[in-house]
């Protein structure tokens, strides 16, 4: 990397090699950067210069879009026909061609999402499910959202009944209050700074949600078999606080985790939800590392045995391979409108338009780090 002093102005220049051994190529890329003094602003040029090794000429310098999947045309062969997630991001058009539909600005940019809208968040969940939305986690960890089926249709009267023509604007505004989810403002970025939270299972699908990060699922949207997954909680009983512990009698029906200062006695309702294991000894405050993760084999072991919630079918819906770990999300705001799904333990993500992305190459990452922030 290189920079260059202009008056007061300040270029800086970034080479990249990419070399394809298979077709004796390489690719030299040169961004380059430009602003004012001690202020980051934004990218000014992106350029590339390709050139075959076995000749001698250089092609003039273009602005070349490009992924790392264009450098092998028979990588695409070789790739697993499309799952239920992937499904979710396709429809048919009259020639029964496949179109990608992924690309609605309004699931990502936050003006033309608050005008889509207009409030009605349930909606807004729904259609990032439909449409396989994917959100950049933890600074670059791809994850495809997936509601679970229960949840779906619990928010689908919400989203429904709150765009009706029969309701009131008065109306409309209390069942917003009272039902539709809630994403919090961004003073309240993480989960501990939320109105009565509380270390617990507690959660009531509206202003906290349960849900499972899954990983090495093998078709799931953005390339890397992450799927961030939400379920349903049951909504019949709150969260009690206590400082007691259990006793030997009792220890069996009410187990306080590591760190707990409240107690939820909900019940495993959701068949792709927590399990009753899941529910008792929740713990997602802590690191992850201290954690129980499960398999496929664990999810389904646990469901069968309680006879009621838990994730029976997982290994069908997610592969054999899958496994995952559980925890509490809320959704808030940031300074720029943005939507951001943030876990228990901080760790959150935003949605963005990946196969917009991906078609850019390495100029659509850095129009994107221009734009959002990433």
């Amino acid at each position: 990397m290189s920079a260059l002093i202009i008056g007061s102005l300040i270029t800086v220049a970034a080479f990249r090699v990419t070399l394809f051994p298979s077709s004796s190529s390489f690719s030299l890329t040169a961004t380059a950067f430009q602003f004012p003094l001690g202020h980051p602003a934004s990218t000014t040029a992106a350029a590339t210069t390709s050139r075959s090794s076995s000749s001698s000429s250089v092609r003039p310098l273009t602005i070349q879009l490009f992924s790392s999947s264009s450098s092998s045309s028979s990588s695409s062969s070789s790739s697993s026909p499309a799952d239920a997630f992937t499904k979710r991001t396709a429809h048919n058009d009259n020639n029964n061609n496949i179109v990608d539909s992924t690309s609605k600005s309004y699931l990502y940019n936050p003006i033309e999402r608050d005008e889509h809208y207009q409030g009605n968040i349930a909606q807004y969940l729904i259609d990032l499910h439909n449409e396989g939305a994917t959100f950049d986690f933890c600074g670059g960890m791809i994850f495809q959202l997936v509601l679970s089926d229960k949840l779906v249709s619990y928010l689908e009267p919400i989203a429904s009944s709150y765009s009706s023509s029969s309701l009131t604007n008065e109306q409309q505004t209390n069942q917003h209050q009272q039902l539709q989810p809630i994403i919090h403002p961004a003073s309240q970025s993480l989960m501990s700074r939320i109105p009565n939270y509380n270390k617990s299972s507690f959660a009531d699908n509206r202003s906290i949600f349960h849900g499972r990060e899954i990983r090495k699922v093998s078709n799931a949207n953005g390339g890397m078999g992450f799927v961030l997954q939400l379920s349903y909680a049951d909504d019949s009983t709150t969260a009690t606080t206590t400082t007691t512990t259990t006793t030997e009698s009792n220890a069996k029906d009410i187990i306080i985790s590591k760190g707990a200062n409240a107690i939820w006695t909900g019940q495993s309702i959701d068949p792709q939800g927590w399990s009753l294991p899941e529910i008792t000894t929740y713990d997602g405050w802590r690191s992850d590392t201290f954690r129980q993760w499960r398999n496929a084999r664990m999810y389904e072991s646990e469901a069968i045995e309680e006879g009621g919630g838990g994730y029976t079918n997982f290994s069908i819906e997610m592969g054999k391979e899958a496994y995952g770990l559980h925890h509490r999300f809320f959704l808030h705001y940031d300074e720029r409108g943005r939507m951001w799904l943030c876990a228990e333990d901080g760790c959150e993500g935003t949605p963005i338009d990946y196969e917009a992305r991906k078609r850019g190459g390495m100029f659509g990452k850095l129009l994107d780090g221009m734009m959002f922030g990433k």
